[in-house]
């Protein structure tokens, strides 16, 4: 009897373990067909990807969108920007974020209910494109680089994911630093800094691929094309249709049907040129990643 229940068991488990296999499968098919197909309309050949029959694998081999890309400064300029944009913000917000994060975290702060109570409300309440638009312009940041920077370096949503992952963190390490006479300085860098590198792969990449997709403050606020970021260059590519690639390549190709279906390509190189660093640097966070998203949101 209880051989068969046992047998039912690993049965039922077995079943089980296919279906998950099986969604995950479907899942990643289609997480990752996008990605394929992009890359193999970038280097087919111009008229396979007019004539839209690539859907898989490339068919024909041409690097002449990828080539175009090279050679056009304006993409350069914003892909510049936006480095600068990435690195400066993520350094600052995940500075800001650990810094307030760790006082809310203690018990020993005055008003520390107070305090996170008051971060929650504009959290979940804000004043509106207007108000912000006005706000920005009477500060001075109106077609200045800093406003793809330092409206952002204050994310309430980091701090509450840190200040939860400090939490978890044991009282014991904290009160054995003080009596040893350590500060509140040494205490955050040299003992919660180190354990928190899980949450701060979090936060990195969140603020990293954040400022990375940003265009829409650009659009706002920076009407000046040097200080402009790649990502609103993009929409201009996709959406707008506006941008100097499509000239550049009337320019360098004398055919009329090369013309249009180089010109076509281009937004699929461009799509990759874009978005393939984002995508490197994740694989490099994943190991903290899972673990720290799952603390700083869910452990209380």
């Amino acid at each position: 009897m209880h051989a068969s229940v046992s047998h039912q068991r690993d049965w039922i488990g077995r079943t089980a373990d296919m279906f998950i296999y099986l969604a995950v499968g479907i899942a990643a098919v289609i997480t990752v067909w996008p990605f394929v197909y992009v890359f193999s309309m970038s280097i087919s050949a111009p008229e396979e990807v007019v004539s839209q029959s690539v859907w898989l694998y490339p068919k024909g081999l041409s690097f002449e969108a990828y080539k175009l890309i090279f050679q056009n400064t304006e993409l350069w300029r914003a892909y510049g920007n936006t480095i600068l944009y990435v690195t400066a913000g993520t350094l600052l917000t995940t500075i800001v974020s650990i810094i307030s994060a760790y006082p809310l975290s203690r018990k020993r702060l005055f008003g520390r209910k107070f305090f996170v109570f008051y971060l929650l409300v504009p959290m979940f309440f804000s004043g509106g494109i207007v108000p912000f638009f006005v706000l920005v312009s009477k500060i001075g940041l109106f077609n200045n680089p800093l406003v793809m920077i330092l409206p952002g370096v204050v994310s309430i949503w980091n701090i509450i994911l840190v200040r939860t992952f400090f939490k978890t963190l044991p009282d014991q390490l904290e009160e054995a630093a003080i009596m040893d006479g350590a500060g509140d300085l040494r205490i955050l860098f040299q003992i919660m800094v180190p354990l928190s590198k899980p949450i701060i792969a979090v936060i990195v990449l969140y603020t990293s691929v954040g400022i990375w997709n940003s265009w829409f403050n650009a659009l706002l606020f920076l009407p000046d094309k040097s200080w402009q970021p790649i990502q609103l260059f993009m929409a201009k590519v996709l959406v707008y249709a506006k941008a100097d690639l499509a000239v550049n390549a009337m320019r360098n190709t004398q055919d009329a049907m090369n013309m249009t279906a180089l010109s076509f390509q281009l937004k699929y190189a461009a799509i990759i040129f874009t978005t393939l660093p984002i995508i490197c640097s994740y694989p490099f966070l994943q190991k903290y990643f899972v673990k720290g998203a799952l603390i700083g949101s869910l452990k209380e």
